[in-house]
């Protein structure tokens, strides 16, 4: 009897050790779960404060006073090496883009074109985004006013005024996600000038600009290397540009900082930038990180 109870006693002894090895292993990989968590999102935040940091470092070199130093807002990349990691920042001029509240339908249809490579949902956005930002309810030929949007039982319409945003645009009927992530780097909000700078005007916009005329734009490139306010080439006899030139140029940059960290944690940061503004060289109009979209 002493021999099956002891017997028993042993077996209960072994499972009361398993289930406490268990036990103690779960616990061990809860313990370690929570603590990748914990590096992790401090690695995470140390990114995303790397990258602020950034956009105040382009700040600085956009100030410089020497030309030769000063960082160019043309869509080139510019790389930055830290103790903790390395910075990638790009700049661009806003008055390189097109402003969707003040820019003709002509030119938007052009612009939508390059982008669409349809004719009729070109013209369709186009006046889409004029019946969004005009004063009255009165519908453009391919446009829509608030009654259309009701009527596709959409939970928005034009609201009548300028976009604050370019995020708005993907409620314009006819711009999808893709639309508008290849109109993106092309337009804005903030120049709120007429047509484009071509001596801020990246690569893409210059295409559209010189109408896929791709020796002009080259010839176009080495001048602004050489100089980088190179005038423009002037349109052909009897071309008129659908998308203006202009000077307007060193009043809003955006700036897109992706900072990575010795460990290979990263975060990216998206901002927009106004010369002056409360007696400090620039203000940060907006500022949102790279993940957010």
């Amino acid at each position: 009897m002493k021999r099956r109870e002891r017997g028993i006693a042993l077996v209960v002894v072994v499972w009361t050790l398993a289930l406490l090895t268990i036990m103690a292993g779960s616990f061990s990989q809860t313990v370690k779960r929570g603590n990748d968590l914990v590096a992790s999102i401090r690695a995470s935040a140390q990114a995303y404060h790397l990258a602020e940091g950034g956009v105040h470092y382009a700040m600085m070199m956009l100030s410089l006073r020497d030309p030769r130093q000063r960082w160019k807002a043309d869509g080139r990349r510019y790389e930055v090496s830290l103790p903790t990691g390395r910075l990638y920042i790009v700049l661009r001029d806003e008055g390189g883009k097109l402003d969707v509240n003040v820019s003709s339908e002509q030119a938007l249809r052009t612009l939508l074109l390059y982008v669409t490579r349809q004719a009729e949902l070109a013209e369709q956005i186009a006046h889409g985004i004029v019946d969004w930002r005009d004063e009255d309810d009165i519908r453009l030929p391919r446009g829509a006013e608030k009654r259309d949007y009701l009527a596709l039982g959409l939970p928005y319409f034009p609201l009548n005024r300028n976009f604050i945003l370019p995020e708005e645009l993907l409620q314009v009927r006819g711009v999808t996600p893709e639309i508008y992530r290849r109109l993106l780097p092309l337009i804005t909000v903030y120049s709120q000038t007429e047509g484009v700078n071509p001596a801020k005007a990246d690569a893409a916009m210059l295409g559209i600009l010189f109408r896929g005329d791709q020796r002009k734009l080259e010839r176009y490139l080495e001048a602004r290397l050489l100089r980088p306010n190179a005038p423009p080439p002037a349109a052909s006899t009897g071309d008129k540009l659908a998308i203006p030139f202009n000077a307007a140029a060193d009043q809003v940059f955006s700036v897109e900082v992706s900072a990575v960290l010795q460990s290979g944690e990263s975060e990216g940061i998206y901002a927009v930038i106004r010369q002056g503004g409360s007696g400090l060289p620039f203000t940060i109009l907006r500022q949102k990180s790279l993940n957010d979209g």
